[in-house]
């Protein structure tokens, strides 16, 4: 290679002329090793300290611009993990928000299930109360005045046409006639027969004994007589029987007072009274019966009988 003299560029050798600058190159001799060895390339020198330069500030750029990054994502990255905290404390008081909003909402269900089945309840059992209420009602004004068989005489004396019931037993007077007799059977002078007509029911759940021999007669000074059989009220009389479950019996019964007369009262004995006199009564041996308490009975009730 030899060097140009006016552009001082390296040519071939075989060249005549530079091919840069168009300078005749006939009379420069090619350049020997030693002078390229010794002589020093300048601006080789410089270019290359030059671009170790632009690499140096290139790499501090870099490195600013990587710090930069770095400092960028960590700012960013910090953010992100703030974001994702807020984000996660926002969901997880949502969640805590819709936790109580459901529990309000359950409390909420509860408290009006509450309220329809308490409603249900009360209504039933008003239903209920009503229901027996209405039924009990019913069994008074059906079974009109309950007699226990401990009152005094004077609180179970009733009407003609009450309802009058003992031990489920209902019995009601009806109504009362009076009669002369028949050609048969006349009353004594000055009396007549005072026929009692009465309805039994059965309301207990067991079969009844219905006896008239249990109604007796009181006029106003004490004196008391029994039932009488007489044709005046045939078919109708009352003799013994039962009364089934929920039986009706329809009958009459014949006393013999004074027509004058007025201040009268039917009287009905329980029958298991009745059965402890007919025992004492039956009794023949004078000492035991000394021994014996006199039993004393009092009728269960009464009616005021109205005599037209």
């Amino acid at each position: 290679m030899k060097t140009c003299k006016k552009c001082k560029k390296s040519v071939p050798n075989n060249m005549k002329i530079c091919k840069y600058c168009g300078t005749d190159l006939s009379s420069v001799k090619p350049n020997s090793k030693k002078n390229k060895s010794t002589k020093p390339n300048v601006k080789k020198e410089v270019v290359e300290k030059k671009k170790n330069i632009d690499l140096e500030k290139t790499e501090i750029l870099e490195t600013k611009s990587f710090e930069k990054i770095d400092e960028n994502y960590e700012e960013k990255e910090e953010l992100s993990s703030f974001n994702i905290l807020e984000n996660k404390e926002k969901n997880n008081k949502k969640a805590e928000d819709l936790t109580k909003a459901q529990q309000i909402y359950v409390v909420k269900k509860k408290i009006k299930k509450r309220k329809v089945n308490r409603f249900i309840f009360l209504t039933i059992l008003i239903l209920i109360i009503l229901f027996l209420g209405i039924k009990f009602f019913n069994k008074i004004d059906d079974m009109g005045y309950i007699v226990n068989g401990d009152e005094k005489i004077n609180e179970v004396t009733f009407n003609m046409g009450d309802v009058i019931t003992y031990k489920d037993i209902s019995y009601i007077i009806t109504k009362v006639e009076t009669s002369t007799g028949t050609a048969y059977k006349k009353p004594k002078a000055g009396n007549h027969y005072l026929i009692v007509s009465l309805s039994l029911e059965n309301k207990s759940d067991s079969k009844h004994h219905y006896s008239g021999t249990y109604f007796t007669m009181l006029d106003g000074i004490g004196n008391e007589t029994n039932r009488i059989i007489s044709p005046v009220n045939a078919g109708e009389d009352l003799y013994s029987g039962d009364l089934v479950i929920g039986g009706k019996k329809e009958a009459s019964l014949v006393f013999e007072t004074k027509k004058e007369e007025k201040d009268l009262y039917l009287q009905y004995y329980d029958p298991d009274d009745l059965e402890k006199v007919e025992q004492q009564e039956q009794n023949e041996d004078n000492k035991q019966e000394e021994e014996e308490e006199i039993v004393k009975i009092t009728p269960k009730f009464r009616v005021k009988i109205k005599v037209n």
